[in-house]
């Protein structure tokens, strides 16, 4: 019978023990050797203890067991040891020789004899000891082996336990909804029956009203003529010829039955009665055959075939986009009146006074009663190269560009919900602000497009209107900001700023592919699903980075339109769920038809409201938002998710019999945008710089003589303050 760890133990104790109350006691060389016999069975007892320990993974016992050999079999092998060494010592330093007496020769061989017994059992108790402990750590590793046989076993059969409850649980799925859509199919054929039955009854009732109409109509005439006439002869005529014709039309139709009568009692009234009669009762018969007509057309009794391509809602939806203001600007400026003094040379003079006349004509064209993106881009694209000439002038020429009156530019931003007025001296702000007039007329003039349908004219303007801000955001403000400018980013407009413009790009180029995918959806045929798909996808990458470089400038952020977030919010879920339904299409197409529903049915639930902000979903529009306008396309294009799902679910229940996974795995959903639209290269020409003439002492001031007194040498100096505060240029 095997031994347990337990008993191992208190057999090891019990050997220790003994051996320390023999090493208690008076050493004899027989206790000595008991003693290393009993310390060969606790070290036997220690290996067997390290075995089951190992066998049962208990880490804690092995551990245990190999102190034991350390911590108390060794010090008391070491002591016994040492007590056998000095035993032999003093036999060998004491010698005496045998003695002659039989009885202690005798004792002597006795004690030999029983050290001998003694060894003997020991040694065959330590055999069996072994054989004990290698027979129990057999039986152990045979029922180690059993029970991994049997866990196997068991994984085994509970997976394959798992994967038949999961396809019952799918075929169950799948009846349940064929007889869904079975009972909704008797239930709309049952209405169907009742309409057929409801028709044809009244088609009975008001056929059986005519025929007793006209059958009272013709008996009221028989009684007139047979009134007037009182001949009974052509009474009785009369009858015969309108039973005979009415019997050969009854042979052809059972319209012929109704119209015999009328026919013949209209030939008699012909003869017996006025046209006025005639007319009025021939009105009435047509009238009620007419009726007869009308309830005997054929009805379609089911509903028509719904149509599944992509509804005109989705290309409005697609195309959405914000509609920006332009900057306006506050104060005007006369060039010629500033650089009088120092611009008396006549191309100076010519450029000044052109400058003038530009940057009036961009005004007029920015606060004109009706804006013109065209015009505002045309006039800015004119005004630019001679501020840009001015301000180069300037550079090249600090000690002479003198000034005879006070540069001062105000402007208005075109993007803030309740723009105010930033002031600047810096002939580069108002260089900056006619830039930005140049991109927003782009914008203003997509939008334009947009409207009218030209999508394609539409995404190249937006694609310029970022080339424009990703200059303004990348060259222009950064080499403005590294000349040492004093001016503070709140201090100026919006758009004006290196952040915003940055995120200007970005949105930009978001419209312009809206644009393009708007292209696609308008040209007949079946489009490119899965291009679409990447297409808004690449639109709503574009989207959350236009939100994400936006909120680094939080400042400006705050001065937009709560609208205007609405609607980046509205047109990223809008084109997240489109991009969920054009892959879910092309999957379709493909006949993965299960994948397409489970796609389908995500997609639907980006269109439904969010119940708060952190919430994928639709935004909430107010009543008084200007997107409004959205919500008839909204609800039309959930509409047309809802019939082309129920649609789908109807084939793959009753033809494809695919399952339909409860979500969408992610290798299958789209990881990598399409950016399809790019920014349109940018550049500002370079101008030459224009000759500014110093007052000379033969030449009349034209200037305050409190300003031509002054040593030039101070006067550049004032004028380089200027320069380095940002009031300069």
């Amino acid at each position: 019978m095997s031994q347990s760890y337990e008993d191992y133990e208190s057999e090891y104790q019990s050997c220790l023990s003994r051996i320390r109350s023999f090493l208690a006691s008076t050493r004899s060389q027989s206790t000595l050797m008991e003693c290393e016999r009993l310390l060969g069975e606790a070290r036997k007892c220690v290996t067997a203890m390290q075995g089951l320990a190992e066998v049962e993974g208990d880490a804690f016992k092995v551990e245990e067991a190999k102190r034991k050999l350390d911590r108390d079999i060794a010090p008391l092998q070491q002591e016994v040891r040492r007590g056998l060494q000095g035993d032999v010592e003093q036999s060998n330093l004491f010698y005496q020789s045998p003695a002659t007496d039989g009885g202690t020769s005798l004792a002597t061989e006795s004690l030999i004899q029983s050290s001998d017994d003694l060894l003997r059992e020991s040694q065959a108790i330590m055999a069996e000891t072994e054989q004990i402990g290698m027979s129990t750590l057999t039986q152990m590793g045979q029922q180690r082996e059993l029970l991994s046989a049997i866990m196997a076993e068991t994984e085994q059969i509970g997976m394959s336990t798992l994967t038949q409850m999961g396809q019952q649980r799918e075929q169950m799925q799948i009846a349940s909804d064929n007889m869904e859509a079975t009972y909704n199919m008797t239930l709309e054929a049952r209405m169907i029956m009742r309409k057929i039955q409801t028709k044809v009854l009244k088609n009975k009732l008001f056929l059986y009203a005519v025929i007793i109409f006209l059958a009272f109509a013709n008996c009221f005439v028989i009684y007139l003529i047979w009134k007037k006439h009182h001949n009974e002869t052509s009474l009785k005529r009369f009858l015969a010829e309108m039973l005979l014709c009415g019997i050969r039309l009854s042979r052809s139709s059972r319209i012929g039955l109704i119209m015999a009568t009328p026919v013949l009692a209209s030939l008699n009234l012909w003869r017996s009665f006025s046209f006025k009669s005639l007319r009025l009762y021939w009105s009435l018969s047509f009238f009620c055959f007419q009726i007869h007509l009308s309830f005997s057309l054929p009805m379609s009794y089911g509903s028509e075939e719904p149509d599944l391509g992509h509804p005109d809602s989705a290309i409005r939806l697609a195309s959405a986009v914000h509609r920006f203001k332009v900057p306006i600007m506050t104060k005007s400026t006369d060039f010629e009146k500033a650089f009088k003094t120092v611009g008396t040379h006549a191309k100076t003079k010519a450029v000044m006074k052109k400058a003038t006349d530009s940057r009036q004509k961009l005004d007029s064209a920015l606060l004109a009663s009706t804006l013109s993106g065209e015009r505002i881009y045309v006039e800015a694209t004119r005004y630019l190269p001679l501020i840009h000439q001015i301000l180069i002038t300037c550079k090249v020429q600090p000690e002479a560009a003198r000034l005879d009156e006070r540069l001062l530019f105000e402007w208005k931003s075109g993007v803030e919900k309740t723009p105010e007025k930033f002031s600047n001296e810096a002939l580069m702000y108002d260089m900056v602000m006619c830039i930005c007039c140049q991109a927003l007329g782009k914008a203003s003039t997509a939008t334009e497009a947009s409207i009218a349908g030209e999508f394609a004219q539409a995404s190249r303007e937006y694609s310029a209107a970022a080339g424009i801000f990703q200059f303004l955001a990348e060259d222009h403000l950064p080499k403005w900001i590294a000349k040492g400018a004093n001016v503070e980013p709140e201090s100026l407009p919006t758009e004006a700023t290196v952040g915003p413009s940055g995120a200007f790009v970005e949105l930009f180029l978001a419209n312009a592919q809206q644009m393009a995918v708007a292209t696609v959806l308008i040209k007949p045929g079946t489009p490119n699903y899965s291009l679409l798909a990447k297409l808004c996808y690449g639109i709503y990458e574009r989207l959350e980075a236009f939100m994400q470089k936006l909120r680094k400038a939080f400042d400006h952020m705050q001065r937009l339109d709560e609208d205007f977030f609405t609607l980046i919010t509205f047109q990223s879920m809008l084109q997240l769920s489109l991009c969920g339904y054009f892959h879910a299409r092309s999957f379709w197409d493909s006949s993965d038809y299960g994948m397409a529903i489970a796609m389908l049915s995500e997609a639907n639930i980006l269109l439904k409201p969010r119940t708060h902000a952190g919430k994928q979903g639709m935004p909430e529009i107010g009543k008084g938002s200007p997107l409004v306008s959205l919500e008839k396309d909204l609800k039309d294009l959930r509409a047309h998710y809802g019939i082309l799902l129920k649609s789908w679910e109807s084939d793959n229940s009753s033809v494809y019999f695919e399952s339909v996974p409860r979500k969408v795995p992610e290798e299958k959903k789209l990881s990598q945008p399409l950016m399809l639209s790019k920014p349109t290269p940018y550049t500002v020409d370079e101008q030459d710089p224009l000759p500014l003439v110093m007052p000379g002492p033969g030449n009349a001031p034209s200037a305050p003589p409190s300003e031509l007194t002054r040593g030039d040498s101070d006067l550049a100096r004032r004028l380089q303050e200027q320069l380095n505060a940002g009031h300069g240029y």
